[in-house]
């Protein structure tokens, strides 16, 4: 038996909206072909295939570190955002942190892979650095962080804030101090929970612009056990 099709519903489900006339851009989806935009360019995609074969197991591997990756990224999405603050065509500034960290701060242990926090880059950018000495557990589930600067210009400000990520390891837990010091104070002291003595953690500092229009690359300081 034949089923009787309407015509103008199938045409009503796949019509486009057109913009600005048959030379303009349209959203919707005509066949197989879908018309959106993103960031303010129009374009065109293919609707993706269906597959009926199943992931093999290095696909599904790779698909939990990506998700581990993104995971362990969006916790700190508000650092993210402003240490990839030059991205913004194109790749997201998230986008570009787990890309680099997929590249670059992959281990492998017992066969399996993971995060290397050593390796791990949470802002990117052109202001410089200062020469920190090694972190110091200050009692109480306190850090003491001391530093050196360069002398000023203008990638290297006085009033240029210092921005600090710990990750707790143990407990899969971050704790970001934003702007918790200007690069000339030289030292801050940083007030961790509690909890967190006897756990080890990671730390990470970069620099941001008091306009906030600039960053540095950010540098790994290094394991530290909370007293």
């Amino acid at each position: 038996m034949r089923v009787a099709r309407n015509p103008e519903k199938e045409m009503e489900a796949s019509v486009a909206k057109y913009r600005n006339g048959i030379n303009g851009s349209f959203h919707g989806k005509v066949g197989t072909v879908v018309g959106v935009s993103w960031r303010g360019v129009d374009y065109f995609r293919s609707l993706p295939g269906k597959s009926n074969q199943q992931p093999t197991e290095k696909q599904l591997r790779q698909r939990k570190l990506l998700s581990d990756v993104s995971s362990w990224l969006r916790s700190i999405r508000e650092v993210i955002t402003i240490g990839y603050q030059q991205f913004t065509e194109g790749p997201t500034p998230m986008n570009m942190a787990i890309s680099n960290l997929m590249k670059h701060a992959i281990k492998v242990d017992n066969g399996v892979k993971g995060i290397d926090y050593t390796r791990a880059v949470i802002s990117r950018g052109e202001l410089l650095s200062s020469w920190f000495a090694a972190p110091a557990a200050a009692g109480g589930a306190a850090i003491f962080l001391s530093w050196a600067n360069y002398r000023p210009s203008a990638f290297n400000a006085d009033d240029d804030l210092i921005t600090v990520v710990v990750y707790n390891t143990a407990k899969e837990k971050f704790v970001t101090f934003h702007e918790v010091a200007c690069r000339k104070d030289r030292e801050a002291l940083l007030q961790l929970p509690g909890s967190f003595t006897g756990d080890a953690v990671h730390l990470y500092v970069l620099f941001v612009a008091a306009a906030g229009d600039a960053v540095s690359t950010s540098n790994y300081l290094g394991e530290l056990t909370i007293l």
